[in-house]
């Protein structure tokens, strides 16, 4: 492949990407990001088996200067012991991918924030490649997650 054809099709991908964003959030437009948490949904499975624990993810994702917005908040019971962290992963259901944003740590049910969201996590989002992952010392790899789910309106 030529340097020109390279050069054009990498365009072709950002330009692409920079749609579904804008498709996603208009110049004003607020989503809502949403998943529930469950043991079941962990990969690799838990390594303590605790089938009880649950949670939320909340969030609110709006534009803002260089990207986006994230307003979240974290909510979760039942789990094997304290929540040593959360983070938002990138990856499909039942594979596990890299940590893209850090929630908190230690956690607790309640928790809240907001932080720079940018256009290629959006595109993330609308794909269903997002999940949340919360860990304990009994779970280091994860004791609940959940696939995020993009939604119009707020």
């Amino acid at each position: 492949m030529t340097v020109r054809r390279r050069v054009a099709a990498r365009l072709g991908v950002a330009v692409a990407a920079a749609f579904l964003a804008a498709t996603a959030l208009g110049s004003t437009s607020r989503v809502q990001l949403a998943g529930r948490l469950t043991p079941g949904q962990e990969s690799p499975p838990q390594q303590a088996r605790n089938l009880k624990a649950s949670g939320t993810f909340l969030a609110t994702v709006q534009p803002a200067k260089d990207g986006y917005r994230l307003v979240w908040k974290l909510t979760f019971a039942r789990l094997r012991g304290a929540a040593m962290s959360a983070d938002v992963h990138h990856g499909s259901p039942g594979h596990h991918g890299a940590a893209v944003i850090h929630l908190c740590s230690p956690c607790r049910s309640g928790a809240t924030g907001a932080q720079y969201f940018s256009q290629p996590e959006v595109v993330l989002a609308r794909e269903g490649l997002l999940y949340v992952n919360v860990r304990t010392a009994k779970n280091t790899a994860g004791e609940i997650r959940g696939q995020l789910r993009l939604s119009s309106g707020a």
